[in-house]
């Protein structure tokens, strides 16, 4: 079972890819200025770290790297989403929906049938998996927040 996991590394590998190579930092950047290449290659080297631990760990640690297939399956949505509202291609679906969506039920199927991972395993993985989908999201939270307005300090003595 854990070539799944090693298989959604490289699937996560070929989305940064095909994100970077489709411009989704400037597609996002439109909506979002803090999106940033520097933040683009910062998140996904983390992102890439952890899917392979997840990858490494594999069946020694299923909420850890089950947590990494719950991560890509929600990462799914948020190129599902915005493809839909902008009735257009958005960088990173296709990788998204043709290698984030079955790989990572299969790792969850694969967990409850072979290994016989419970629901408490389940529950709590989906949630890290939530968990380290918030991380950006929450960067750019922070940096809006924490961003100087253009007329800070202007008339103020």
């Amino acid at each position: 079972m854990n070539w799944i996991f090693w298989a959604l590394f490289l699937a996560a590998i070929l989305h940064v890819v095909e994100e970077y190579r489709f411009d989704w930092i400037g597609r996002v950047g439109r909506i979002s200025p803090w999106v940033t290449p520097a933040a683009f290659f910062a998140i996904n080297a983390l992102f890439l770290s952890g899917m392979a631990a997840g990858a490494w760990v594999g069946t020694r640690c299923f909420t850890f790297s089950l947590s990494m297939a719950a991560l890509v399956f929600i990462n799914v949505w948020f190129h599902v989403a915005p493809s839909l509202y902008f009735r257009s291609y958005f960088p990173g679906l296709f990788t998204a929906l043709f290698l984030y969506l079955p790989l990572s039920l299969y790792a969850y199927d694969r967990a409850v049938r072979e290994y016989g991972v419970g629901v408490g395993i389940i529950l709590y993985s989906i949630l890290l998996g939530a968990v380290w989908m918030s991380v950006p999201l929450f960067y750019q939270l922070f940096k809006r927040l924490t961003a100087k307005r253009p007329d800070a300090g202007i008339g103020k003595s």
